[in-house]
């Protein structure tokens, strides 16, 4: 015990001059850690209020997809029956070059 008492006599012996200095730097850890938190904060509420909303956002009120093939006039004309439909397409590419040549200029 008597070695934790004397690195805390060294350590405010050393700070002597630099009581203000440390000062600062706690200020600037706890604005930062604040801002820090802030931010995440801000965007986890963003985040939030557009998965609570995407329906209003987007526009649409029912999502239906398929994985393995486009839908079939049959298909596409009964959802249509219950409104407005718009389709989108989402694809999985790789570019790839012959060998020997590049796909970027260097």
């Amino acid at each position: 015990m008597g070695s934790f008492w004397g690195a805390v006599r060294i350590g405010l012996l050393d700070m002597r001059g630099d009581l203000r200095r440390f000062l600062l730097l706690v200020v600037c850890l706890a604005v930062g850690t604040a801002l820090i938190s802030g931010v995440n904060s801000v965007g986890a509420s963003i985040t939030r209020a557009i998965d609570d909303g995407a329906a209003e956002l987007m526009g649409g009120d029912v999502e239906l997809s398929r994985a393995d093939r486009l839908a079939t006039a049959d298909e596409l004309a009964t959802m249509a029956g219950f409104g407005t439909i718009s389709t989108t397409i989402d694809t999985n590419l790789r570019a790839e070059s012959p060998p020997g040549r590049r796909l970027c200029r260097p």
